[in-house]
């Protein structure tokens, strides 16, 4: 492999940067108006469209703020979101307001919901190592954030809190307190901006890469925040790029229907098999028909290599003619197995017993069959 040069050492400049800001606070601490407040005073002349998650709440301003909108409404995968901004960045807008990026994260179809569940339906699995899974998609919604030629500004809901407080009449009230934001933790770190709103609608500084703003209380619709950011913003060569270079998406996967969905493991490239116990849930990539010598005759098995490994290994074997179609119709197909696993000569061999689920069908005696229990759900063993 041939060596690649590395860029040589130069005068550090500051460049023009296109603004990646975040608003968070509690409910009803006016996020959606301050985003549009401030876009509108930063750009008065600038496109702007708002990604609305929040059942269509933007539009209620659309009487003070000129904008155009794309309703998303559930399920909040991480696809969907890039979609819509892709057709922002397409349509030639010049600043994106995603209203709230909250969604993605902890909405309907969102990274946690999805991996909680995933969880639940796998009792035995260790929850932590199926971050594996989902952090690739989280690191591509990021990217895309950041990479968007054009200005964001992403709202975020804060975690609630009540506390006492006393009052101006000397009462003791339930006050009720924004918190960390609701995204995966250290989200913050990504923006140039992250404000954070009362409910009082005042906005403090929890990071700020620009040195306005700190130790500051903020008004986000004072024509003046607008203009000292604006001006940090002009401060800086322009960057020329040698002709268009749109901005590149990561291929994501629909999530609609599925949270074992396994587009989403092609698209992030992760290797996925799960050993709880004696099920193994995993997606056979080839399946081969074979046989091997029993005393004077000849014995038919099956043959399986699927996604990801167990202990380095990513094959099993099925002996059991009677389930040979159920596992031939488990091919590219998220599926649950009732498994023995042996230990031999310090090599792992997996032995199907049993075919449980192929996709969300369920099988009994390696035929399609119905679960008499009605709250049975797929990859738990039914009742």
């Amino acid at each position: 492999m041939g060596t690649i040069a590395i860029p040589a050492p130069h005068k550090a400049e500051k460049k023009r940067v296109k603004l990646k800001m975040a608003v968070q606070g509690p409910s009803g601490s006016g996020k959606t108006w301050g985003a549009l407040a401030l876009a509108k005073n930063l750009w008065p002349e600038a496109k702007i469209c708002v990604i609305d998650t929040e059942n269509e709440s933007a539009s209620l301003y659309a009487d003070r703020f000129d904008f155009d909108t794309i309703p998303l409404g559930p399920p909040f995968g991480t696809d969907r979101y890039i979609q819509c901004i892709d057709a922002v960045v397409k349509g030639g807008y010049d600043v994106l307001i995603i209203d709230s990026i909250t969604a993605q994260w902890d909405g309907e179809g969102g990274i946690l919901r999805r991996k909680e569940e995933l969880e639940r339906r796998n009792p035995g699995v260790n929850g932590y190592t199926l971050w594996a899974r989902f952090t690739p998609e989280h690191e591509a919604f990021k990217q895309v954030i950041l990479q968007a030629p054009l200005h964001v500004i992403c709202t975020m809901r804060s975690k609630q809190e009540y506390a006492l407080q006393t009052n101006d009449k000397g009462k003791q009230v339930p006050v009720k307190l924004g918190l960390a934001p609701i995204q995966r933790d250290q989200i913050d770190y990504e923006f140039t901006l992250v404000f954070d709103l009362s409910l009082q609608h005042i906005a403090v500084v929890s990071k700020d890469r620009t040195a306005l703003f700190n130790d500051k209380t903020v008004d986000l619709t004072d024509a003046k925040t607008a203009d000292a950011i604006r001006d940090w913003l002009a401060k800086g060569i322009e960057t020329v790029t040698p002709g268009p270079m749109p901005i590149v998406f990561p291929v994501m996967a629909d999530t609609s229907n599925a949270i074992e969905n396994k587009a989403i493991e092609d698209a992030q490239r992760e290797p996925f098999a799960i050993l709880a116990g004696t099920r193994l849930t995993c997606t056979p990539l080839t399946v081969q028909d074979k046989t091997r010598k029993v005393g004077d005759g000849t014995q038919p098995y099956v043959r399986v290599f699927f996604k990801g490994n167990i202990q380095g290994v990513s094959e099993t074997q099925c002996f059991d003619v009677k389930l040979f179609e159920a596992v031939h119709a488990g091919l590219n197909e998220e599926c649950q197995f009732k498994v023995e696993v042996k230990d031999k000569d310090g090599k792992v061999y997996i032995n199907i017993k049993d075919v449980i689920y192929v996709g969300k069908q369920y099988y009994e005696f390696g035929k399609p069959a119905q679960i008499g229990d009605v709250n049975a759900s797929p990859f738990t063993e039914p009742a």
